[in-house]
């Protein structure tokens, strides 16, 4: 990083803690990287006032209060399709509303001295996927698991999607206890021994997943283990 990417930074850092501290947001350390992440890549972060729309240079969208049905759908037309909204209160379901007609980007659970749950979405993540040529040289790896009992055509449309994108994969059956029930312990031990096996990043994809597009996002997060959750 240069010093000039370093004083952009602080700046965006000393922006966000202005910003969450005038309107009585705390988030935690976790929260707060996956905010300036939205912001450094998306644009300009700001709260979002109930009534208004927001205005066009705002990447990142920051509601504090739940909007009513009339001010969810007046929003919802008013945002780009490269801004994500955010909302530190996550775990309210006054927004579900709103969260029902967004693309479900993310969750970033609470820690012990800050209680609430960050919810993070929009109407599409693909302009969040970096730019070409910032791509990590690692290459990515899916890795699956079924049992054995449900025969290999199980795991066939995901092995399929990936050899047409290319991408390379370890999708094997497994004998599991219950027949055609996994149990969790079963898929940790895999998951273990793929870990084990292989140095490139890894992703876990349920064997009877249908992938529309690469999964490029899972590559460019800095962390050790993320889990999606799917429809809530």
């Amino acid at each position: 990083m240069t010093s000039a990417d370093t004083a952009q930074a602080d700046g965006l850092h000393t922006n966000f803690d202005q910003l969450l501290s005038a309107n009585g947001i705390r988030i935690n350390a976790a929260q707060r990287r996956r905010l300036s992440w939205l912001s450094a890549r998306l644009g300009r972060a700001a709260v979002h006032q109930p009534g208004s729309v927001p205005a066009r240079d705002h990447g990142v969208v920051i509601l504090v209060e739940p909007p009513s049905g009339p001010a969810a759908e007046m929003l919802y037309r008013s945002l780009r399709a490269d801004c994500a909204v955010v909302i530190p209160f996550g775990e309210n379901p006054a927004f579900d509303f709103l969260k029902s007609k967004l693309t479900d980007f993310g969750t970033i659970g609470p820690s012990s001295d800050r209680p609430h749950e960050m919810w993070w979405g929009g109407l599409n993540w693909r302009p969040i996927a970096p730019e070409e040529g910032s791509r990590s040289d690692a290459s990515l790896r899916v890795v699956s698991c079924y049992p054995r009992a449900l025969g290999d055509d199980h795991a066939g449309t995901l092995r399929q999607k990936l050899a047409e994108f290319q991408i390379a994969c370890d999708i094997v059956p497994i004998d599991t206890a219950d027949g055609e029930q996994m149990l969790a312990s079963e898929k940790s031990a895999f998951m273990l021994r793929m870990w084990e096996e292989h140095r490139e990043p890894l992703l876990f994809v349920e064997a009877d997943a249908t992938l529309s597009e690469p999964p490029l996002l899972p590559s460019y997060l800095d962390c050790d283990v993320a889990l999606h959750k799917w429809n809530r």
